[in-house]
């Protein structure tokens, strides 16, 4: 049995998205088809991030894209990749450019049709909330904040069981730097936000959930030497324990579900 999977891929600049067979056993075992995406006459997209609509067959991504001739722009898309099948549908169904400045955007679902999209701009890290219809249509984007800091490498997680996220992102000092809002689920409105600087010498941020209280982050330290691993306390963002592992680098931490 074949499970489906779609994964944006990054080649020479251009954005394509590809869609690739897994067998029971986990292996990925097929091709099965390939996009590349257009806006007007470019075709420009680099560090893609993605998520899926509700329970519809469309995807919700952000890019550093181009807008009217001008790059490193916002850029989000919704495009159609079939259950069924795992081809993908050979037209953008909607894009919306968000008017700013966009490095390594981050996206994560508030609930079945509000995302947001964390990323730095072109003087804070910033945040904005977005619906998309179960059709595909973008609104323009529901709500926006800045942070008081500028960083890149951004990463964003909800908090479990709460209408809180957690973003993550790199000062120009190698400084790691957290947020944390509250997002209303229903409009997206964004209601509360506190920041502090976490840690230092670090880069690579990657998020991912405990529980109500913490959060795990992994990221490197020592000039990318080595891998530090720490728990934030979710209340007031203190690390509350770490462990550090030599020589491993560029990190990404996900947490195993055990009733998938």
């Amino acid at each position: 049995m074949k499970k489906l999977l779609f994964i944006p891929i990054f080649i020479l600049m251009i954005l394509f998205l590809t869609s690739i067979g897994q067998s029971a056993y986990g292996d990925i075992n097929s091709f099965i088809d390939e996009y590349k995406f257009t806006y007007g006459a470019y075709d420009y997209g680099i560090t893609p991030d993605f998520v899926k609509v509700g329970n519809t067959q469309y995807y919700f991504i952000a890019c550093n894209g181009v807008y009217l001739g001008v790059y490193n722009k916002g850029m989000t898309y919704t495009n159609k990749i079939y259950n069924n099948n795992g081809t993908i549908q050979k037209t953008n169904i909607d894009s919306y450019y968000f008017g700013d400045t966009c490095y390594y955007p981050k996206t994560h679902a508030i609930s079945n049709n509000r995302f947001a999209v964390a990323y730095k701009g072109s003087t804070y890290t910033k945040l904005k909330t977005f619906y998309v219809a179960d059709n595909g249509d973008i609104e323009s984007y529901n709500y926006s904040i800045n942070f008081p800091y500028q960083g890149e490498y951004t990463d964003i997680e909800k908090i479990y069981n709460r209408g809180q996220f957690i973003i993550s992102y790199i000062l120009s000092n190698d400084s790691l730097a957290i947020s944390k809002v509250a997002i209303n689920s229903n409009t997206g409105e964004i209601t509360s936000s506190i920041s502090k600087i976490l840690d230092y010498d670090c880069s690579y941020p990657h998020l991912c959930e405990i529980n109500e209280d913490y959060t795990l982050i992994a990221y490197n330290q020592n000039r990318d030497a080595d891998l530090k691993i720490s728990v934030i306390d979710n209340n007031d963002l203190t690390i509350e324990t770490s462990y550090i592992h030599e020589g491993y680098n560029n990190p990404d931490i996900y947490k195993i579900k055990t009733n998938m």
